[in-house]
């Protein structure tokens, strides 16, 4: 006896493609998949005939705490992740020495979706916890930031990162010693954006078209070339963040062919946004840039080049967006729009398959954060974790329609086409219809090194 059918649904199931049939979950596991399992063999039945079923999106890149309260976003972020589809969130965060384990508990009471927290590593005291966060916090990554560094240009705000190459290479070469553990790094070249920054700046540039020219695409592609070369001698796996167009892409192919252990993310905002069309509030860094990049980081999320999409997540109001574009606020409330956005600008554009949609929103993610087991794809023994999708469902990008806690959004009012009418954590309802209606089964689950049995 099953806890639930749901029937007659297109699903997304990794390796064979789209196939119509049923889905039955039971203890909060995938339990059987077919054609037609017997009627009356279930508890509870979900009608999903018309309707596709995917793996709940596993979000690389989200950021709680980042400008409120960590429980604060933990509870309104993933609140409004689950309305959209995800069903686990990769939080990275600059954890101050000894207070992950009071993070992973406020997470814990407050949160909707599992989770998994990654420390950053930005000064003496952030490296040397780095045995203690594998050892005994279960941590399997680290984030490396090589922007935001002290210069004699710095603006104010971009000088907290103490993190020298240095430093850098002994954290790496700790790593090494941890097997299975990863580098997720945020590459840009800290000297060279200072120095952009101000020399643009001093030349009256404003607008996000000057802050595109004062963060260039050179920066980025030198820092992901150093990271790499730190990331071969140490022998570590690396992971680049957001990476935000065409030039960033070559940099990608060239370091492949020495570090074949290289994946790379891309976010909303770099496949939508640009220069020509979108306004000073999507100021992030870096910057998303021309139109040419959003088409280069299409084609390489279709051809396999990036592997995971993660909503690069930063709640904020729009009162951090008031002024010109060298005062206001980086980043942006994205909690939700992750799935809608993949959905809409790619699967109904024709850029990508629903094959291609799940793996680089879920599978490839759950593959580097070493959850393959047990997230991330449609499987026998798998959670549970599923989003029901309506892919010919329409809606306008607004705070209310996403379910955030923020004023505004990145794309208001912007159309989308295809959205989750159901989400499922562990077995369990947790939205329906754009309403959360219940919680994980015992909670949410802080994942460890220790969740995988690849660990």
């Amino acid at each position: 006896m099953y806890d639930l059918v749901i029937r007659g649904a297109r699903i997304v199931i990794d390796g064979q493609g789209v196939l119509e049939g049923d889905l039955a979950v039971a203890e909060g596991r995938i339990a059987a998949l077919g054609a037609k399992l017997p009627s009356g063999c279930a508890g509870e039945e979900f009608d999903a005939r018309g309707l596709v079923v995917m793996p709940g999106a596993v979000d690389t890149h989200t950021h709680w705490g980042y400008r409120k309260e960590f429980a604060d976003d933990a509870r309104s972020d993933s609140r409004a992740a689950v309305l959209s589809g995800t069903t686990t969130a990769h939080v990275m965060h600059r954890v101050a020495p000894g207070d992950l384990p009071r993070l992973r508990d406020l997470a814990i009471g407050a949160a909707s979706l599992d989770f998994v927290i990654t420390p950053a590593v930005f000064d003496e005291a952030t490296a040397a916890q780095i045995p203690q966060a594998i050892e005994e916090w279960g941590c399997r990554a680290f984030k490396f930031y090589l922007a935001y560094k002290p210069s004699p240009v710095s603006q104010p705000g971009d000088d907290w990162n103490r993190l020298t190459d240095g430093l850098m290479m002994e954290a790496l070469e700790e790593l090494a010693r941890h097997p299975g553990t990863f580098a997720f790094v945020h590459a840009e070249n800290a000297e060279m954006i200072a120095h952009g920054i101000e020399r643009t700046r001093r030349s009256g540039g404003s607008g996000i078209a000057a802050w595109e020219q004062a963060n260039p695409s050179l920066a980025e592609a030198e820092a992901m070339q150093r990271a790499a070369v730190m990331c071969e001698h140490a022998g570590v796996p690396l992971f680049f963040v957001h990476l935000s167009g065409g030039d960033a892409l070559n940099m990608l192919q060239r370091v492949r062919r020495d570090l074949p252990s290289v994946r790379a993310e891309t976010c909303p905002h770099y496949l939508f946004h640009n220069v020509e069309h979108s306004s000073d509030a999507v100021k992030f860094s870096p910057p998303v840039r021309h139109e040419a990049d959003n088409a280069a980081l299409w084609e390489a999320v279709a051809s396999g080049a990036i592997d995971c999409i993660g909503s690069d997540n930063s709640n904020t109001c729009s009162s951090a967006k008031s002024g010109d574009v060298w005062s206001i606020t980086r980043g942006g409330p994205s909690a939700g729009i992750l799935l809608p956005l993949v959905l809409s600008e790619g699967v109904a554009q024709g850029r990508i398959d629903l094959v291609r949609a799940a793996e680089v929103t879920a599978t490839n993610a759950a593959r580097v954060l070493g959850l393959q087991h047990i997230k991330g794809a449609i499987r026998i023994g798998a959670d549970a974790d599923l989003a029901v999708v309506d892919l010919e469902r329409e809606r306008a990008v607004t705070p209310d329609a996403l379910g955030i806690s923020s004023d505004y959004t990145l794309y208001d009012d912007v159309t989308l086409k295809g959205w989750p009418v159901a989400t499922l954590v562990r077995g369990a309802f947790v939205a329906r219809e754009h309403e959360l209606v219940g919680a994980p089964p015992g909670g949410p689950r802080h994942l460890s090194r220790a969740s995988s049995p690849m660990a």
